[in-house]
């Protein structure tokens, strides 16, 4: 340090806000406050209690952790169950599709054998009508059966999610 630093911190000399100069630092005007205040230390230097809200915030960053974990793997479990019933409903609703399309086809073909039997214009208009209150109420039916079957399906794929949401607001113990 230079001659001007020593004059301009000379006053550092002897005192600094009551703490003396550590004999080993007066030529860089450096104070020793240790003997100021004492905080109780570990090997690190660091207080019990800042020790204590540290390890605190570890082992609930750890059960956040863990929590979170078993939710993820419940919710595994959940999407593979939704799958699985998505699957089923998908097969069931395509079989379901296949039979209806199959009925309509067979109506259509009865009754092109019957309107090739037809004698009359009334006739063939009186058989068309049939046929088609009929087809109506078949297709009324059949989307009655489609719809039904589609609730079930997304009421049955939503479950395993609802109690999975239902598990992770739950408050733990």
């Amino acid at each position: 340090m230079g001659d001007v630093d020593a004059a301009r911190f000379g006053r550092m000399s002897r005192h600094v806000d009551g703490a003396s100069l550590n004999s080993s630092n007066k030529g860089r005007c450096m104070a020793d406050f240790s003997h100021s205040f004492t905080i109780p230390a570990t090997p690190f230097g660091i207080s019990e209690q800042v020790r204590a809200f540290v390890e605190n915030g570890v082992t609930q960053a750890q059960q956040g952790y863990e929590r979170f974990k078993g939710v993820a793997e419940e919710n595994n479990v959940a999407v593979e169950a939704v799958f699985d019933v998505t699957s089923k409903g998908i097969s069931d609703y395509s079989a379901k599709m296949l039979g209806f399309f199959q009925v309509n086809t067979f109506a259509v073909l009865d009754l092109a054998q019957q309107m090739a039997t037809v004698t009359s214009l009334p006739q063939a208009a009186e058989l068309l009508q049939t046929h088609t209150r009929k087809q109506m109420e078949t297709l009324t039916d059949q989307s009655r059966e489609l719809a039904e079957l589609s609730r079930k399906v997304v009421n049955d794929a939503a479950e395993p999610f609802k109690d999975s949401v239902t598990k992770l607001f739950q408050p733990t113990a």
